[in-house]
């Protein structure tokens, strides 16, 4: 399968999720009905002495918003001075997005938060801020950058296919540590993390679909002329 058609489907299995998972919500439903069990269980370890919330807080830093913003900015400028400004673009550009896209959601939706978190700067539980950041700001930097790379190494064919496949693998890994790991802070209900998964999962495929990511080098601006073969150097040079 190409990877368009990897990106719709992601697009089209993210809203989706996001529904089911609102609508569950809204009804009561058996996802929503689990949150309480689990946030009990994560409070158990706590109390029993495993540094759950201290273990969710670091792992999810990078996620928070002045972490998340300075990475992007400091992503944005690298790229930029490196003269793949159409990147750089994207970068700055999914990161306004994922921030539109929380404050939106919460806004709207408005469920209160946990109790452990009752108090926080920000008063609404759903989604998760700090998951969809995951997902679709500093996590989606994961895959804007391998375009960066393979177009700067002027990968193609198998060594590009390598680098886009570790891309996907480290994404993945970096959105389902933050999310559990906003879990274990009990900061957030289970399911709106599931729904964070979600709503991350469909803004990161719309972006690499608009970007045209992964695509050709030349649409990017940062690969390399190949060099002309001997024979057509030559040619070349010595003109008519």
């Amino acid at each position: 399968m190409s990877p368009r058609r990897w990106q719709w489907l992601g697009l089209v299995l993210g809203v989706v999720v996001f529904l089911l998972i609102w609508a569950d919500q809204l009804l009561h439903g058996p996802l929503s009905g689990a949150d309480q069990a689990v946030y009990d269980q994560v409070g158990a370890w706590q109390d029993h002495g495993l540094p759950v919330h201290a273990v969710g807080e670091v792992v999810s830093t990078p996620v928070s918003v002045p972490w998340a913003v300075a990475i992007t900015a400091l992503t944005t400028i690298v790229w930029w001075v490196l003269r793949d400004r159409r990147m750089a673009a994207w970068a700055a550009g999914s990161g306004i997005l994922a921030g539109a896209a929380i404050y939106g959601l919460k806004e709207s939706i408005k469920r209160p938060l946990p109790p452990f978190a009752a108090g926080a700067w920000y008063k609404y539980s759903f989604p998760s801020g700090h998951t969809i950041s995951a997902v679709a700001n500093v996590g989606l930097l994961i895959l804007l950058g391998a375009q960066v790379l393979v177009d700067r190494r002027g990968w193609s064919g198998a060594a590009a296919t390598r680098a886009w496949y570790w891309a996907v693998v480290a994404w993945s890994v970096e959105a389902v540590a933050m999310g559990i790991a906003r879990i274990l802070t009990q900061r957030h209900w289970a399911s709106d993390v599931y729904a964070s998964w979600g709503v991350g999962l469909a803004l990161a495929c719309g972006v690499l679909l608009v970007a045209k990511v992964p695509g050709p080098a030349h649409l990017h601006g940062s690969a390399k002329p190949e060099p002309l073969p001997k024979e057509q150097e030559t040619t070349t040079e010595s003109g008519p």
